[in-house]
Order: C-alpha cells, then sequence, then structure tokens
C-alpha cells in the first residue's frame, strides 16, 4: 500500500523527471506535438497508472516519443543527472527516481546505435563518456536493482561498449603531424592524400573553426 506523502513525493519526482526530459525537444512537428500529448495523457491518468501497475509501461512510452521527438544523448544526459540530485525518502520514489536512471540510459544506448561516427577520436570520446556514465549507474542502482534486472543492465552496457570498440576498429587510425607552417584545409588534403576533396574530413578531426587556417598540430586519417 502507497500512502500520500509516499504517493506525493513520487509523482512530484516523476513531474520533474518529464520537465528534464522535454528540455530542448522541438515542440513543433508531428512528433514534438505527440510528445506532449502522450506525457499530458500520463500525468492526467498517473494515480490510475499507478493503481493499475502500468506506471512503467506508460512512462517508458514517454520516453520512447521523447527518442523519436528529436531527444539527444545530451538532452537524455540531463534526465540523469536530474535524477542523481533527487534524494527521495520513501521506496516508492526511490523506484521512480531508478526508473528514470535507467529509462534515460536506454535512449541513449538505442541513440549511440545509429550514430555516424567519422573517426576513432569521436569514439573514443564517446566510450570515454558512457564509461562514467555507466559506472555512476552501476553505483547508485547496485542496492536497488534485484539479481536478474542488475544483470541486464551490465548486459546492456556491455553490448554498448562491444558496438563502440567494433566501430573504432572500422575506422581509420588518426595520425598525429607537427606542421612547419600553417596550411589551408585543401592544401592539407592534397598533402596528405593526393587530392583535395578530403578537406571536409580533416576540419571535423580537428575541429577547425575557419578551413583557411589550421594550427601546425594536425590530426590525420592513415588512409
Amino acid at each position: 500500500m502507497i500512502f500520500h506523502k509516499e504517493l506525493k513525493e513520487a509523482m512530484a519526482l516523476i513531474d520533474r523527471m518529464l520537465d528534464a526530459l522535454q528540455k530542448g525537444i522541438p515542440t513543433r512537428g508531428t512528433s514534438g506535438v505527440e510528445l506532449r500529448r502522450v506525457v499530458g495523457n500520463f500525468q492526467a491518468h498517473e494515480v490510475e497508472l499507478i493503481e493499475s501497475f502500468t506506471i512503467g509501461t506508460e512512462l517508458f512510452k514517454c520516453f520512447e516519443q521523447a527518442r523519436l521527438a528529436g531527444a539527444t544523448f545530451d538532452s537524455l544526459d540531463g534526465v540523469r543527472v536530474a535524477m542523481l540530485a533527487e534524494q527521495p525518502v520513501f521506496n516508492f520514489g526511490k523506484a521512480a527516481k531508478l526508473v528514470g536512471l535507467m529509462f534515460s540510459f536506454v535512449e541513449q544506448c538505442l541513440l549511440v546505435s545509429k550514430m555516424v561516427f567519422d573517426s576513432r577520436t569521436d569514439v573514443e570520446v564517446m566510450l570515454v563518456r558512457k564509461n562514467f556514465i555507466i559506472e555512476t549507474l552501476k553505483l547508485e542502482v547496485s542496492e536497488l536493482l534485484d539479481g536478474t534486472d542488475y544483470q541486464a543492465l551490465t548486459t546492456l552496457a556491455a553490448a554498448l561498449v562491444q558496438h563502440l570498440a567494433v566501430t573504432e576498429r572500422k575506422l581509420p587510425q588518426i595520425v598525429n603531424y607537427d606542421m612547419p607552417t600553417v596550411r589551408s584545409a585543401l592544401s592539407l588534403s592534397n598533402y596528405f592524400y593526393g587530392n583535395g576533396s578530403r578537406f571536409d574530413e580533416l576540419i571535423k578531426e580537428n575541429k577547425i573553426i575557419h578551413p583557411l587556417f589550421f594550427t601546425r598540430d594536425v590530426h590525420a586519417l592513415s588512409e
């Protein structure tokens, strides 16, 4: 049985979770309108969903719709950060916090699985970010999840890391060059690859603002 104070705490936490979920997502367009509808319907029937034990299923629909509406890795990370800041007292609030952490992680994994990376550097950056999130999540939820659910979390985390590792191996290696002078992207493309058509990848790899002025320290693909 859930008492009034426990219910009030959990519902307030879930409302803050949904606010964080919707931040930065476009409100226009069909998917944005559908997200507002799904969230509004959830909040309007929250008590009934709790009583019918379907609140988890319906809350996950909100997260799914947020991803379809344009949620990004960073915006979903905002949900994780918001939930980590919560300090619920009652068990139902603790369960709601856990759900927010888990659902945001699941959606991030789905986004990463569809990402196209331009270089190994980008994959390595994502690996660092995901490893930090995974370790933080394990530390936070290890005492709250039962053995089966915790195993599911670790399996998902391992699959994500494996996916990124395989993706990284398929990309060309990065070679660092210390150029004697500052050169343009077009000039460097000709210098490294024998043609000027690959200047875009040099710009992306080196995060250059102006293509006419590269730094002397240049990162280039080996192929």
